[in-house]
């Protein structure tokens, strides 16, 4: 129940009441409020938002009056608007509760007419207070009476604020008490100035000093509970006077914190570290040369608070011009999102949903918003440059920036927001943005009811509000998108439901640019592209749009996703699961945006292996992307080339498999759901099986009567024998073959017949894979195996054996340590691996003259094979500390101990690297140097390939480019620890690269001497 009850002829129960505490009969008892004259009374206290709490807290009150208790009885029984705001207030504020308690008179604050003060009444009745001392000096004594001052004034608000929850009292808007807070903040500071000037200064004239109020202070949006974010500005003078200044400063802040609220001058120029007051001067020249953006955006609220006002008026002179050009600064675009992720940062995951300020859909999201808006706009529109938040919605709106019913309603959220949290500060008087957890029915139940929040005819209060935060926070994150991205679609022509106003394309423009597409002319035109479709297309675009905008706003590369995004859209406008799925899969849209963001590697993969996108669901189990694992796939392409007899349909059908699986393999790895070893092992197994598919298919085209004369097995060498495959790696292999027995060996019986059929195989599927064509190439590199270049491309076993028995070379012993048997005949396979095992793993090891062979090799290697050009810091096959230093000190290590360490019989670099670590042969220190070092170098590798779309081994330098990388390669560091920190150039990448790839250098030296 919530209106007024005047009609009760029998006295309620407690249970009717809402009473549960079992000594509220008690209470009614000893303040006598048993009899049929309080049933009225009674009815009231039930509408307060915890009814036992004010109970309670009413038997306690009447114990604190003591003899002015009957004046109090008989007030509450004639006077309806004293118990709304009594009553409201008990049952709200535990804190207000025991305030009322240590003062029982403040009560008569809320009887008969009552208005709150003005701000120049407050500011009259806190100096005056702050003066009311004989020793100018003894500030401690001011403290309890300033306190109450102000504690009582909260009182007064919350009591005018809260009394429509209990009787029919006049409904005070969220941002009226916003404004009252801020009026009581200022008298405070002016209070605390007048305490601090006279306890600094004594009779000696102060220095001019101006307090300025910045963040919901200077917005007039303050809390019931808040810091209150100030700057200081001294008039230019003399070094002295700015000492003195500053002690007062600091003085002000020490006896606000005591007697009001903490004050909070980190928003001053270089924040804590820089000079606590400054003079007008220095802050002039500090926003011109130094300030970041995210320091003109708090400039944004600056108001003049208390102290000079001439002083703290030729301030906002000084630096609001400089707020309004910020966003043509060079770093904006970047500034403003590592701001914005930062402050997404501060909050964890598990309690994301309950914060009201900063979770999804909270608070920060609309002012964020609406500030980025001021900044793009204000600085050819002076409408904008207003410091409310609100008063910015409708600014904003009435220029055609947003829609007016988008202002209305963001408006709505904005305030029902910022009710609840007003209510749930109040509870306690403590700072605090976190909503009950969802099953605590009780602490939700009286924040509804704080709040005001009727039952609606299906849910009771409880089940409004928690319908109602559903509904605000999905209509926050809705409306986020739509304030920056859906005028824009207006700008281009397609009318908006909401937008009565077009924006101007030179808006438009200025607006894309500053959410960080760099081409905002062409984003435009492809905006009209996609919206400008007919029918059901265009619709849905028009939907979509905005908020996918948003999303690719937050990638790497915004104007290359978009473009992608237009050629996916086009080349699959006639697929009608296309758009229902984005449109229905929010998971699918924002993961694609991603993707598309940040890679020209997967978008062409994408456009020929559509059916991937819907891949990007989430199953029962998880992701879709990882529903199929490698083994799965590598069988499935195989079988599938096998259903061709002509080689070159074969290998086409294996193609398309490849293409499907490197598209989810790319896209897994862009979206963080597989590690590099897992999209090594997953991109080895799909050249492999294309590899298998494509030499069976040409080997039963030139069968006969399905009767090969001899058996070929395919051996991997480098990477593909590691199992450790990048995107842009070639495939070294080597072909060994052997007759099948009665098989006609050639003319003399040397078995050079079977040696031509088998190389005319091997030419056949080197050429087949290396056809050009739209997909990532299948090159083949055969020049590791004997003799290199000059040597036969296919050998027999025999001849193979005969070779490395005389003649292998050191490099030659190296290279086969990564020799496996990959494709072709599985027997002849591993009868070759057994025969170059003791050519690998000789006993008693390698020669001494072999080692140091190879360590002249390295030396050369280091010295001539970097490309011209190349740096050598950050060249991740060759260059310091990167692949090729990891993997030749592994198998350098290999040559000189694996005849005495079986598990050193390894292939994979890192399988190795775990051997040797279990061998201490190194350090376990050094071990995971080289680990972290391969890991770093491979994952970053691989990202170039991914955002470049196609093979490179050298890192760029700082910028957009680097960033892209290493975002592909999955850099997660907290690059934002300050909102100063980390513009969006990949510059924390690159230092954590070239930092373990220092370390690991040094290792490598250590091995190699």
């Amino acid at each position: 129940m919530t209106g007024p009850v005047t009609d009760r002829p029998t006295l309620p129960g407690p249970g009717r009441l809402g009473l549960v505490r079992r000594d509220a009969r008690d209470h009614l008892d000893a303040l006598g409020w048993n009899t049929d004259d309080h049933v009225d009374l009674l009815w009231s206290l039930s509408r307060a938002p915890d009814a036992d709490l004010a109970l309670h807290t009413m038997v306690r009150l009447a114990e604190a009056v003591g003899d002015d208790w009957p004046r109090l009885h008989q007030t509450l029984l004639r006077d309806r608007s004293l118990r709304g705001r009594l009553f409201s207030v008990l049952g709200s504020s535990a804190a207000l509760g025991d305030h009322l308690v240590a003062h029982p008179d403040a009560w008569q604050m809320l009887a008969g007419d009552v208005r709150l003060p003005t701000f120049d009444e407050l500011r009259t009745t806190f100096v005056d207070a702050a003066r009311d001392t004989d020793d100018p000096r003894a500030t401690s004594a001011l403290v309890p009476r300033l306190r109450r001052l102000y504690r009582d004034q909260i009182l007064l608000l919350a009591a005018l604020d809260l009394a429509s929850v209990v009787e029919d009292e006049p409904w005070m808007p969220v941002t009226e008490v916003g404004a009252q807070l801020s009026d009581m903040a200022d008298a405070a500071l002016a209070a605390a100035l007048t305490v601090a000037t006279r306890a600094v200064c004594g009779d000696e004239p102060p220095p001019r000093l101006a307090v300025i109020a910045m963040g919901k202070c200077g917005a007039r949006e303050l809390n019931y509970v808040s810091d209150v974010d100030v700057i200081f500005v001294a008039d230019d003078a003399e070094p002295d006077q700015l000492t003195v200044a500053t002690r007062i400063a600091g003085q002000l802040m020490r006896f606000a914190a005591d007697a009001f609220f903490e004050v909070d001058a980190a928003l001053r120029p270089e924040g804590k570290r820089g000079q606590l007051v400054r003079t007008l001067d220095s802050h002039a020249a500090y926003y011109r040369r130094w300030a970041k953006t995210w320091e003109f955006q708090a400039l944004m609220k600056a108001r003049p608070a208390a102290g000079d006002p001439e002083l703290g008026q030729r301030y906002i002179d000084a630096v609001m011009p400089m707020v309004w050009t910020a966003s043509e600064r060079e770093d904006f675009v970047a500034e403003v999102q590592a701001m914005r992720r930062r402050v997404e940062s501060l909050v964890p995951a598990d309690r994301r949903e309950r914060e009201l300020k900063l979770g999804t859909g909270g608070l920060r999201d609309v002012e964020f918003a609406v500030q980025l808006l001021q900044l793009v706009h204000g600085r050819t529109d002076e409408s904008l440059r207003v410091a409310s938040t609100v008063d910015a919605l409708t600014a904003l709106g009435a220029g055609g920036y947003i829609g007016r019913d988008d202002a209305a309603n963001m408006r709505a959220s904005y305030e029902f927001l910022r009710l609840l949290e007003h209510r749930l500060q109040l509870q306690r008087l403590k700072r605090t943005h976190l909503l009950p957890e969802p099953d605590d029915d009780e602490a939700l139940r009286w924040l509804a009811r704080a709040a005001h929040i009727r039952p609606d005819g299906r849910h009771d209060a409880l089940g409004v509000l928690r319908e109602e935060l559903k509904r605000q926070s999905r209509r926050v994150s809705r409306l986020h998108a739509k304030l920056f991205y859906q005028p824009l679609l207006e700008s281009v022509g397609q009318p908006v439901q909401g937008i009565t106003a077009s924006m101007p394309t030179e808006s438009a423009e200025r607006l894309l640019a500053a959410l960080g597409y760099d081409g905002p002319q062409n984003a435009l035109t492809h905006l009209a592209a996609l919206t400008g479709q007919s029918g059901r297309r265009g619709r849905v675009q028009r939907v979509l749009l905005p908020t996918l905008l948003e999303w690719l706003a937050d990638t790497p590369d915004p104007d290359g996703g978009l473009l992608a995004y237009r050629r996916i859209s086009e080349a699959l406008a006639d697929q009608r699961w296309y758009l229902a799925t984005l449109r229905d899969e929010g998971a699918v849209a924002k993961r694609l945006m991603r993707v598309l963001g940040t890679s020209a590697y997967v978008p062409d993969l994408l456009m020929r292996a559509p059916d991937v996108i819907q891949s990007y669901a989430d199953g029962p189990d998880g992701p879709k992307l990882l529903e199929t694992d490698p083994e799965s796939v590598a069988r499935a392409l195989i079988a599938s080339a096998a259903r061709y007899p002509d080689p070159v349909r074969a290998i086409a059908a294996a193609r398309t498999l490849r293409r499907r699986e490197l598209a989810r393999v790319a896209s897994a790895d862009l979206l963080g759901m597989l590690d590099v070893v897992e999209v090594c092992r997953a991109l080895t197994s799909v050249w492999v099986a294309v590899l298998q598919a494509a030499l069976d298919a040409v080997i039963r085209a030139n069968s006969r009567d399905g009767q090969a004369p001899a058996r070929i097995a395919v051996i991997g060498m480098g990477r593909l024998g590691g199992g450790e495959l990048g995107y842009g790696s070639d495939a070294d292999v080597m072909f060994v073959c052997e007759p099948v027995e009665g098989a006609d060996t050639g003319p003399n019986g040397d078995e050079s017949g079977v040696v031509r059929w088998a190389t005319g195989i091997a030419e056949q599927v080197t050429a087949l894979l290396g056809t050009p064509s739209v997909d990532p190439p299948l090159e083949l590199d055969t020049t590791l195996r004997p003799e290199g270049r000059n040597g036969p491309l296919v050998r027999t076993l025999a001849s193979y054996a005969a070779y490395y028995k005389q003649w292998a070379q050191p490099w030659e012993v190296q290279a086969l340590l990564r020799a496996h048997a990959v494709a072709g005949d599985p027997d002849l396979g591993q009868r070759f691996l057994r025969m170059i095992d003791d050519v690998r793993y000789p006993p008693g090891g390698v020669a001494p003259e072999a080692v140091r062979e190879i360590k002249r090799i390295k030396a050369r290697v280091d010295a001539e094979r970097l490309p011209r050009g190349a740096d050598p810091n950050t060249h991740t096959k060759l260059g310091r500390g990167g692949l090729a230093d990891i993997e030749w000190t592994v198998q350098l290590l290999q040559l000189k101990h694996a005849h005495e360490v079986p598990a050193l019989h390894n292939t994979s670099t890192l399988q190795t690297l775990d051997a040797i670590g279990a061998a201490e042969l190194l350090p376990q220190s050094d071990v995971e140097l080289l680990r972290e070092a391969w890991l770093l170098a491979t994952r970053a590798r691989n990202a170039l390939v991914l955002v470049r779309g196609k093979p490179t081994d050298q890192l760029p330098g700082p910028g957009k480019l680097l960033n892209a990388v290493a975002v592909a390669a999955g850099w997660t560091a907290d690059a934002a620890a300050s909102p100063t920190s980390g513009s969006d150039d990949g510059g924390e990448f690159l230092n954590h690269y070239l930092r373990v790839t220092r370390r690991a250098k040094a290792v490598v030296r250590k091995v190699f001497g």
